[in-house]
């Protein structure tokens, strides 16, 4: 399955459905009159169970950690304001 790189270093997670918007297949499709687009958002349950994001562990690692230091920043913040 990972001819094509070391798959050590990726995870392959499911598509989530934010992912899905993210992408914007209906914005594409309509821009460039893709078939496979049109498709797509015709089928969009069928065709999301067939996607999947290829992410690199470290910075699916960096993501979690900005997270959550952005939410302990958030929560410092609203303590200090009830102060």
């Amino acid at each position: 399955m990972c001819s094509w790189g070391n798959c050590l270093c990726v995870d392959f997670n499911d598509a989530t459905t934010e992912d899905i918007l993210l992408v914007k297949i209906e914005e594409v499709a309509q821009l460039t009159c893709s078939e496979l687009g049109k498709q797509t958002l015709t089928y969009r349950q069928k065709q999301h169970q067939k996607i999947i994001k290829v992410f690199l562990r470290d910075y699916k690692r960096v993501f979690v950690e900005q997270k959550k230091e952005k939410k302990e920043a958030s929560r410092v913040g609203q303590d200090q304001q009830r102060t």
